[in-house]
């Protein structure tokens, strides 16, 4: 109920969230409906489980990438080296589990933004390879054509090359990142 005041008493046109968001919202829409207000067009993204998450797709939404666990999430302004270490050390990726945060960040974040990722191991390890499904990067991980450490930085790698503007923005105007700071927590 809170979150469907906060809707209208900041005048909000969009609400977006992520889909365990989307009762609240449901609950704004009817109480607009009722009292003939204006109501803000929803929109809800995917929930991604958090890096520790492990076999299947999460049921509930316990297990999302949430700042109340930054170990195991990864925040917009984490460097690319605590990107890197977080993805090597918390995400779970078994080769033998088609479920993984890893394949969910591909599949939501990295393949819509450049369609494609590329695993480059350590040359004496093989050639770069280039992947633009979601099925086929997993596949190659289950078959152990890629490595699961090769296959987490190609993640961790693709996911600092989408944030760079973003941290472009923030080094120039730190303030900003505060302003944010302070409003999440």
């Amino acid at each position: 109920a809170m979150q469907a005041a906060d809707i209208f008493e900041m005048n909000i046109d969009i609400a977006m969230g992520g889909m365990d968001q989307r009762k609240a919202h449901m609950y704004m829409r009817s109480v607009g409906d009722k009292y003939k207000w204006p109501k803000a067009t929803c929109i809800h993204t995917p929930i991604i489980s958090n890096l520790k998450a492990s076999g299947a797709r999460m049921e509930s939404f316990d297990h999302k990438m949430s700042k109340s666990d930054p170990s195991a999430s990864i925040l917009l302004h984490d460097t690319p080296k605590k990107i890197r270490k977080k993805i090597r050390s918390k995400a779970y990726l078994d080769p033998s589990d088609q479920n993984s945060p890893v394949y969910e960040i591909l599949q939501h974040v990295i393949l819509p933004e450049f369609g494609k990722i590329t695993v480059t191991p350590k040359p004496e390890f093989g050639e770069p390879s280039t992947f633009h499904t979601v099925d086929d990067f997993r596949k190659a991980v289950m078959k152990g054509e890629v490595h699961p450490l090769d296959a987490k930085f190609a993640v961790a790698d693709a996911l600092n090359d989408g944030l760079v503007k973003l941290r472009e923005y923030f080094e120039q105007h730190p303030e900003r990142l505060d302003e944010v700071t302070k409003l999440t927590g």
